[in-house]
């Protein structure tokens, strides 16, 4: 979320050799964008996995349209907010007990709670599962 607020792709690290047929576009050294949103994938063979598109809240007058993305957008099955003071489900706000380990681990701990897997994961990883759990 960083590189975007700082218009930068980040460079695959330890990139050496495409592992597939089809054309996929690797980044090898940081770059500018003027992208204003990224997509993380989370997948894994135990069942975990999620797409999350995050973006940054557009300034007042230069909202983004699809076609300026340059590629075709999924409609979301549901939209969720975190900001600081909680976390919203289709404009439902999610009540919370408690913030030891943070929001989103409290959101899992509440909400979801059984994969052992969770504590493994990045935060952007536990963002996206918690995301797509509820």
């Amino acid at each position: 979320m960083k590189a975007v607020d700082d218009n930068t792709i980040l460079a695959t690290r330890g990139f050496e050799e495409l592992g597939v047929s089809g054309h996929v576009n690797v980044v090898a050294a940081p770059a500018v964008t003027h992208k204003t949103s990224f997509v993380k994938m989370i997948s894994g063979f135990g069942g975990c996995n999620a797409a999350i598109r995050l973006a940054k809240q557009p300034v007042s007058g230069q909202e983004q349209t699809d076609a300026s993305i340059g590629c075709q957008v999924p409609v979301p099955l549901h939209t969720v907010r975190i900001t600081p003071d909680g976390a919203w489900v289709d404009g439902s706000l999610l009540p919370c007990d408690g913030t030891d380990g943070g929001l989103v681990t409290c959101l899992y701990r509440q909400y979801i709670g059984d994969y052992p897997r969770y504590y493994k994961m990045d935060a952007l990883s536990r963002l996206g599962f918690v995301a797509a759990d509820r």
